[in-house]
């Protein structure tokens, strides 16, 4: 039956584009339904330790980005200062309104809660986690392209480009990539687009999206990064 992304995207499709369209779905759709990885990835769940989703999350996001920026908006890629954890007293950022994860443009950082991010790994997983890192990097990609990054537009152009590059993930484009997806991880990351992102969470704001709009634009991504807003 697929994966719950598959089936979400099924829904949407026959949202936006009508019955009609539903009547071309055929075993060449692409479905994300996938096995483990090895033995012991099954025994995990599929689900890396917190702390090594933390390291070869950052890692892979900045190795994605590096590899795929050109590609993407034919420039150059400038890679982000840093990527911090923070526990207790929030760090300065300017230029972003205060979230539990969040891009700093002036410091040119990403910045993210380490007790959030542990309780979005508890209730999602590790890509559930790894996905709100996306998002941010997605920010850091927007201004180095020259657009906005605050406002409801704008986090959904950031959400569009995380689901860029869950499609990287999902189809091991580079043989050196630092994380694979498991079974239920694309489920992990629409899990926590409707659940942390867009409500009074700690994470982003966006005070006019709706939980579908926000997966609508992680599938834009998804689909083809080079369309995203």
């Amino acid at each position: 039956h697929g994966s719950g992304f598959d089936r979400i995207s099924g829904f949407q499709d026959g949202f936006e584009k009508g019955a009609q369209f539903c009547t071309s779905f055929s075993d060449t759709r692409t479905f994300t339904q996938i096995r483990f990885n090895d033995d012991e990835d099954e025994a995990r769940e599929g689900d890396l330790p917190f702390d090594d989703a933390w390291r070869l999350g950052v890692a892979d996001l900045a190795e994605y980005w590096d590899k795929s920026f050109r590609t993407t908006f034919n420039q150059e890629w400038k890679p982000v200062a840093g990527v911090d954890q923070y526990s207790g007293d929030e760090p300065g950022c300017q230029g972003t309104e205060s979230t539990a994860v969040r891009y700093c443009p002036a410091e040119d950082k990403i910045v993210a809660s380490t007790d959030s991010l542990r309780r979005v790994y508890k209730d999602t997983g590790d890509f559930g986690m790894m996905s709100l890192l996306a998002i941010a990097y997605g920010q850091a990609v927007r201004k180095r392209v020259g657009k906005p990054i605050n406002g409801d537009s704008a986090l959904l152009g950031s959400v569009c480009l995380a689901g860029g590059y869950a499609r990287d993930s999902f189809e091991e484009r580079r043989p050196d990539a630092e994380v694979t997806l498991s079974p239920g991880d694309l489920d992990e990351a629409v899990q926590t687009l409707l659940t942390f992102v867009g409500r009074q969470t700690g994470f982003f704001v966006a005070r006019s999206t709706t939980g579908f709009d926000r997966v609508s634009a992680y599938r834009s991504g998804f689909n083809d990064a080079k369309t995203c807003p």
